[in-house]
């Protein structure tokens, strides 16, 4: 549910990216970014004449027993012909054993891996041609290796395959045919100008597709591309903040720091004064101008501050960013209408957070808050405990005081800090009350110099 707010999201082929448009519903701009792949050195050794070389992982998916089928055909018609498959997997066995069993165990080499030290260049010396039999895949870099190293190739139209290997490049076979495949194979083994053109073409499009340089490049781009994003934001959030005369530049800074994730080693009282402060000062002023509160009494604007206060004392507990649960404090109840039976609340105070959203506020909260706000003011009044932390401190903050003034009931929260205060002796809650008092003593203080000054 939250794919959306990912920044930049990258996929190594045109089939990843549809993939990733189509499971994970994500709608803005997929950047495409070819693997990195270093141009392997192939081993100088004479090829193995007739011979066809595989490397996959011995597994279902990679469509090795549909080869060793064809390869019964390939060998009446080129009986010296030898396939080479280079991998290991759960599969092994079972295509040892079909290999027997289609009698053809003396055309078939099971190689194992090859040295990772060396890599796919130490291999792909031995043969002219290789073939990539996939029923499934992503686009495999083994095959973009292969082209590098100058070699001809048949591949199936699996996943992104059909992006490297056309009728330049290779032999594409759109359909999974024991016929096909053999003829394929039969084909290309017996026409070495063929070979060459189609190894020559492939490595010319490693060497524009896959240049390790190139797609570095791209990757260092768009990381250049969001950072610049971020210090704009840094910016205009900085902007906001200095324009409240009780925010110091200290007080900015780590208000900033706090919005892009990094939160304070420590929470001394000047620190939960600062955030406060921004609750009050800030987030709160911004949500009135959309939505007034007009009631008084039990769901007043002090039931909202007194709410946004036990939302700051529970984040620091559970070692939370306290802004997205200040925001929502501060949207919980601003479109009430009736202290007690107001059913539709809630559901009313979404369109007020989504037209915040549209203000510079906004910058204080990525995508993801934002949406993990509207969910918490969205599901406090549901009547059942909250799943993820910041509809759980909504849910707690909004309850404590009730708990206090009538009974408390340890169903009716959602995490451990909440129930620990919610279960507070009158004498033992002294403590928090006090400290609450000393907030808003500080800021009512403060606000009156600045007034005067």
């Amino acid at each position: 549910k939250y794919v959306n707010y990912i920044e930049a999201f990258v996929a190594t082929c045109k089939t990843s990216a549809m993939g990733i448009r189509q499971f994970h519903k994500y709608q803005n701009k997929i950047h495409l970014i070819g693997h990195f792949i270093k141009k392997p050195i192939v081993t100088k050794i004479k090829p193995i004449i007739n011979s066809v070389g595989c490397v996959a992982r011995l597994s279902p998916e990679k469509g090795i027993d549909f080869l060793l089928g064809a390869w019964q055909l390939v060998i009446k018609k080129i009986p010296d012909a030898t396939l080479h498959i280079y991998g290991h997997g759960p599969d092994e066995n079972h295509l040892r054993e079909l290999s027997r069993a289609l009698n053809i165990e003396k055309n078939v080499y099971f190689c194992g891996t090859f040295s990772p030290k060396t890599g796919i260049g130490s291999i792909a010396g031995r043969h002219k041609v290789f073939i990539q039999p996939s029923l499934f895949e992503s686009i495999p870099t083994s095959l973009i290796e292969l082209m590098g190293c100058n070699r001809a190739i048949i591949a199936t139209d699996a996943g992104g395959i059909k992006e490297v290997i056309n009728k330049n490049t290779g032999i594409l076979l759109k359909d999974i045919s024991l016929e096909k495949m053999a003829n394929a194979i039969v084909h290309l083994l017996q026409n070495p100008n063929l070979q060459y053109q189609y190894a020559k073409n492939a490595q010319q499009l490693f060497n524009t597709k896959y240049s390790l340089k190139i797609n570095i490049a791209k990757v260092i781009s768009l990381y250049k591309s969001v950072i610049s994003n971020h210090n704009a934001r840094h910016q205009k959030l900085e902007q906001l903040l200095r324009k409240i005369d009780c925010i110091s530049q200290d007080e900015t800074l780590l208000l900033i720091d706090a919005s892009n994730g990094k939160l304070p080693e420590k929470f001394d009282f000047d620190t939960y004064y600062t955030f406060y402060k921004l609750f009050e000062l800030v987030i709160l002023p911004e949500v009135l101008k959309i939505s007034p509160i007009t009631l008084s009494g039990y769901h007043g604007i002090e039931h909202t501050k007194t709410v946004g206060r036990f939302a700051l004392d529970l984040s620091i507990a559970l070692n939370q960013n306290p802004i997205p649960a200040l925001f929502a404090a501060a949207l919980h109840d601003c479109a009430r209408k009736h202290n007690y039976y107001d059913e539709e609340h809630a559901l009313n105070a979404i369109p007020v957070a989504k037209k915040l959203f549209t203000k510079d506020i906004a910058l204080l909260l990525n995508k993801k808050e934002q949406h993990q706000v509207i969910e918490a003011v969205r599901n406090h009044t549901v009547g059942k405990n909250a799943t993820d932390i910041i509809s759980g401190i909504l849910w707690d903050s909004d309850r404590i005081r009730l708990s206090w003034d009538r009974t408390y009931q340890p169903e009716f929260f959602s995490t451990a800090p909440g129930r620990k205060i919610a279960s507070l002796s009158p004498i033992k809650r002294t403590p928090i009350l006090k400290k609450h008092k000393r907030l808003c003593d500080k800021l009512n203080t403060e606000i009156a110099k600045k007034k005067i000054h």
